[in-house]
C-alpha cells in the first residue's frame, strides 16, 4: 500500500484540488498477509510528514546536565511531545510536531540558551524483521540516502526497525531509491500527521441546527464520532429553513427589499450571504465546547478553501487544510463554514469571499474529505436516509440502506433535497464513502456504494417535481437551417438567464421542454415578441408567440414587421400545471417491458402521461399536476416498494 502527497487532482467540472492522492491500488487496502509477512530485508516504510527538527546548543559543560533536564521539563510542562530526543556534545536535539514549533521557540526563548527550530520535517520508518542480524542491511539503508542525497537529521534503531528525520522535500526521492533497489520494501504507507486516527467529515444544516435542541442532537453526532476513535471535522450550513432570520434566502431579501429595482452588487452580496455560515458555525463550536470539546470555528477561507473567484456561484479549485490539520493535531475540532471560500490567486475577487452557490455546503464536504484523507463523508438531515418515496405523500415508504453513486445523484437532479450531486460526484471521484444520516434518529442512514456493490433491486424509488410548465415549439415552417437556429437561440437564452429545463423533446417539427412555474414569467418576457431574422431567406424573419393568442406584444410586433420582412410565427403551446414523476433504478429501468408496464398501470387508472425521458438511471413522466400523488402512490404499490429491504 502506498499513499503520498501527489501533484493537483482533477474533479468533475475543471475543478481541481490540490489533494493527497491514495495510489493504493484496487479497493484501497494492501494485499491479503503483506503487513505481517516474515521476510528478509525491509517489510514495510512507513512515511509521516508534519515535523520540526529542534537543536539547543553550545550550553556551558558545568550546566549541561542540569540545562537538559530544566528544558525538557519546559516542553513537557507545556504539552509539547518531544520525539526521538539525542543527545549532543553540547546539549540536546529531538523532534515535535510542526504545528508547535511556534510555541516551542516562545519557551526557548526564555532559556537562554542557544537553539534552533528547523520546520519541514518527515519521519520515515523503516520496519525490518532481523535489521540488526541481517549482514549489510543497515549500511544499505544510509547508502541508500547518501546515494539519494538526502541529509539525515536524526537516525535511530531497535531490533526490527529503523527510524530517520529527514527533510519532507527529499522523502520522495529516499523512497524512490528505495523502490528502484533490491531492498525495495513490500508495503509504503503515506501517514498524515493526524493519522492514528480517522478522520469523518460530517455536515449538519438547515433543519439540524435551526434550534437549540436540533444543535444539541447534532452536537452530540459529532461527540459520539470522537468516542468511536474517530477525529471529527465539522462542516455546518446555515441556520434553519427559508423564511427564518438567518437563513440564506433571508440574508438575501435584507439587500433585495431595499430598493427591488437596484441589484445587489455581487461581492457584498456574497459577504451577506456567507455570514449565515459564519454565524452557524461560531454558534456550533460553542455548543461543542458546553460539552467539554475544544472546537474552533473556521470560515471557508481560512479552511484553506480556494475558489475560481466567481461570485454567487463558485467553483473550488484548491483545498490546503493545513490550519485543519493544526486543529485536529491540538485535538480540537474544526467546525468549518460551508458554502463559501476566496478567491483563488490570479482571480479577479483573488482574497474575497465568494459563494459556492446551492448545495455549497455538501460539496464544501466532499471536498474537504478528499483533502483530509477521510475516512467518510455524512451528511445530515431530518430524514434516515434515502426513502423509496416522500414519505410526506407515502408514510410507509422505506429508508435505503445502499445506494449507488448514480442512484443517489439521479435522485437530487430530480428534486429530492439529499445531497447535492456534485457532492456526490467528488465523493465518487474520489472513493470517499458516503453517508445520509438523520441528525435526530440512531437509524444507521444509506450508503452510497459504486455499482458493483449495488445490491440486486427493483426500483430504488419514486420522485417527485412538482409545479412545471410544458412548452413546445412549432418549427414545422422553418426550413433546416432555420430550424437549427432557432433552437439554438431558444436553449441559449435558456442557459443565459439559468431557467432550468426539464423533459427535454426534440423532433424535426418541434422542440419542447419544461421548466419551473417560478421561471415562467420570465420566460414569457424573454421570448414572447422575440424576433429572429433567417439565416436562409432574405427579408424573413421568425416571430415567437407563447400562447395560443397573441399578446399585445406580438401585434404591435407583427405591424411594425409588415412592411419590412415576411413574417412567420412561431407559436409556443403552454401546458400549464405539470408535474414529473420518475422512477430510479440501478439497471432495472433499461429491462423490457418497464416502460409498457408502467405506462398500462397510468392508463388503467385514467392518468395522462404528457412526455417521457430517461436517462442510465431513471424514467420520467410528465403527468397533470393534480394527479401527481396518485402518480406516485400507483408506482410506489406496483414496484413494491413499501417492503422493507
Amino acid at each position: 500500500m502506498r499513499t503520498r502527497q501527489g501533484p493537483s487532482v482533477a474533479l468533475p467540472g475543471d475543478d481541481r484540488y490540490d489533494f493527497r492522492v491514495d495510489l493504493r491500488g484496487a479497493g484501497g487496502q494492501p494485499s491479503t498477509g503483506t503487513e505481517f509477512e516474515v521476510r528478509k530485508g525491509i517489510s514495510k516504510m512507513t512515511l509521516e510528514p508534519g515535523f520540526a527538527l529542534v537543536h539547543i546548543s553550545r550550553i556551558p559543560p558545568e550546566q549541561l546536565h542540569t540545562e537538559r533536564l530544566r528544558i525538557l521539563r519546559m516542553l513537557a510542562d507545556s504539552g509539547v511531545s518531544a520525539k526521538f530526543p539525542k543527545l549532543t556534545g553540547t546539549g540536546i536535539s529531538l523532534t515535535i510536531f510542526e504545528n508547535r514549533a511556534d510555541d516551542v521557540e516562545k519557551i526557548l526563548e526564555t532559556c537562554g540558551q542557544y537553539f534552533s527550530v528547523k520546520r519541514g520535517r518527515s519521519v520515515l520508518t523503516i520496519y525490518a524483521p532481523n535489521i540488526r542480524e541481517e549482514e549489510g542491511l543497515m549500511s544499505r539503508i544510509i547508502g541508500h540516502a547518501i546515494t539519494a542525497g538526502v541529509h539525515i537529521d536524526h537516525i535511530g534503531d531497535m531490533h526490527d526497525q529503523t527510524t530517520m528525520v529527514i527533510e519532507a522535500g527529499s522523502a520522495e526521492k529516499l523512497l524512490q531509491s528505495f523502490e528502484e533497489s533490491d531492498d525495495a520494501p513490500a508495503q509504503i504507507d503515506y501517514q498524515g500527521p493526524f493519522s492514528g486516527k480517522k478522520v469523518k467529515v460530517m455536515k449538519f444544516g438547515g433543519s439540524s441546527i435551526e434550534s437549540a435542541e436540533a444543535r444539541l442532537a447534532a452536537a452530540m453526532k459529532v461527540v459520539t464520532a470522537r468516542e468511536m476513535g474517530f477525529q471529527p471535522v465539522v462542516v455546518i450550513g446555515s441556520i434553519g429553513r427559508k423564511g427564518l432570520p438567518y437563513s440564506t434566502d433571508t440574508l438575501v431579501s435584507l439587500l433585495q427589499d431595499i430598493d427591488t429595482n437596484i441589484s445587489p452588487n455581487p461581492r457584498e452580496l456574497d459577504l451577506i450571504v456567507s455570514s449565515g455560515e459564519a454565524l452557524s458555525g461560531v454558534v456550533f463550536a460553542h455548543t461543542l465546547k458546553t460539552l467539554g470539546h475544544n472546537a474552533e470555528a473556521f470560515r471557508g477561507g481560512q479552511a484553506g478553501i480556494e475558489t475560481d473567484g466567481e461570485y454567487g456561484n463558485s467553483r473550488i479549485v484548491a483545498i490546503r487544510p493545513e490550519r485543519i490539520e493544526k486543529c485536529l493535531l491540538d485535538g480540537n475540532i474544526p467546525v468549518i463554514c460551508g458554502f463559501q471560500g476566496t478567491g483563488g490567486a490570479g482571480t479577479e475577487a483573488a482574497g474575497e469571499v465568494t459563494t459556492l452557490g446551492r448545495g455549497g455546503s455538501d460539496t464544501t464536504a466532499s471536498a474537504m474529505a478528499v483533502a483530509l484523507g477521510a475516512d467518510s463523508v455524512e451528511i445530515y438531515s431530518d430524514v434516515d436516509g434515502i426513502k423509496t418515496a416522500n414519505p410526506n405523500v407515502i408514510p410507509e415508504a422505506q429508508t435505503l440502506h445502499e445506494v449507488t453513486y448514480g442512484e443517489v445523484a439521479a435522485v437530487s437532479h430530480l428534486g429530492a433535497k439529499v445531497v447535492h450531486p456534485r457532492a456526490v460526484d467528488i465523493a465518487l471521484t474520489h472513493g470517499i464513502p458516503l453517508w445520509i444520516k438523520n441528525t435526530f434518529s440512531d437509524d444507521p442512514g444509506t450508503r452510497v456504494v459504486v455499482d458493483d456493490e449495488a445490491p440486486e433491486r427493483r426500483i430504488t424509488g419514486v420522485i417527485r417535481t412538482g409545479r412545471l410548465v410544458y412548452l413546445k415549439f412549432d418549427l414545422s415552417d422553418a426550413s433546416p437551417e432555420d430550424r437549427a437556429m432557432l433552437e439554438g437561440r431558444i436553449y441559449e437564452t435558456m442557459a443565459e438567464n439559468g431557467i432550468s429545463l426539464f423533459m427535454i423533446n426534440i423532433s424535426t417539427k418541434s422542440t419542447g421542454f419544461a421548466i419551473p412555474r417560478s421561471s415562467f414569467p420570465l420566460f414569457a418576457h424573454l421570448c414572447d415578441g422575440l424576433v429572429l431574422p433567417s439565416v436562409s431567406k432574405e427579408r424573413s424573419a421568425y416571430l415567437l408567440q407563447v400562447g395560443e393568442e397573441p399578446s399585445p406584444q406580438v401585434v404591435n410586433q407583427t405591424r411594425l414587421l409588415a412592411s419590412l420582412a415576411e413574417v412567420h410565427g412561431i407559436t409556443t403551446c403552454v401546458t400549464p400545471g405539470c408535474s414529473m414523476v420518475s422512477i430510479v433504478g440501478h439497471e432495472y429501468i433499461e429491462r423490457p417491458g418497464v416502460l409498457v408496464a408502467i405506462l398500462s398501470v397510468l392508463n388503467a387508472a385514467g392518468i395522462s402521461v404528457l412526455q417521457t425521458s430517461d436517462s442510465n438511471y431513471s424514467l420520467s413522466l410528465l403527468v397533470p399536476e393534480a394527479e401527481t400523488n396518485r402518480t406516485v402512490r400507483l408506482l410506489f404499490d406496483y414496484f413494491d416498494l413499501g417492503t422493507p429491504e
